[in-house]
């Protein structure tokens, strides 16, 4: 275990404002604070669409999870089945009910009972990216325990549409894991490029001129 005493907080105190000094005080250091700002503006671009694109993969997933687990029960004989059957197939799809609208008629499977709240409802059908993108962030920001309404368009033959009520939680836990590492990468890279641009301009531009400018 390291021990920070007295002295060598100062010490280290003053090397960072040496480095501050040069940073700020000189055109290349000016040109890295310049560059770290370009570069995380830049990563922001990427950030936002990326999350959006990421939530919206997130609730398909889910989506294509409920149409396996309902597929059984809309082909000829599926009535057959177990109720039981029918909630463990929905339960591992991670929904609480599913409902598949045909042009004729609903059909609603449940897992347990029907939520007493919808706290949002997104629809795949219309949604642009930046209704994506706005989501994704209500998801990280105001996220937790809602409860979802997702429509989407369905393969399953004779239908149209299918919706699945699921919970928000396991989902804002995925975005915000992608998010973190997104976000994490883009720092990385501006402080990568960052420094690069900075060495190079000291070693090449500024350096030289100071000899020169000594001689």
């Amino acid at each position: 275990m390291i021990v920070l005493d007295g002295p060598m907080l100062g010490r280290i105190a003053k090397g960072l404002r040496a480095a501050w000094r040069l940073v700020a005080h000189s055109l290349s250091g000016r040109l890295l604070l310049l560059t770290l700002v370009f570069v995380m503006i830049t990563e922001g671009v990427i950030f936002f669409p990326s999350i959006g694109r990421n939530y919206r993969a997130l609730l398909q997933s889910h989506i294509e999870s409920a149409e396996i687990a309902i597929l059984p029960f809309t082909e000829p004989g599926g009535r057959q089945l177990s109720a039981e059957l029918r909630r463990e197939l929905l339960a591992r799809a991670g929904a609480t009910a599913v409902m598949l609208e045909r042009p004729e008629q609903r059909e609603l499977f449940l897992v347990t009972t029907m939520p007493k709240k919808i706290d949002v409802t997104v629809d795949l059908r219309t949604d642009t990216l930046l209704d994506d993108i706005y989501f994704a962030v209500d998801c990280i920001l105001n996220g937790g325990n809602r409860v979802l309404h997702v429509i989407s368009p369905t393969r399953i033959k004779g239908a149209k549409t299918v919706e699945v009520i699921v919970g928000e939680a396991p989902i804002r836990s995925a975005l915000i894991l992608y998010a973190r590492r997104i976000l994490l990468l883009a720092l990385l890279l501006s402080a990568v490029t960052a420094v690069f641009v900075f060495f190079s301009l000291y070693f090449i531009f500024v350096r030289p001129m100071r000899r020169l400018t000594r001689a």
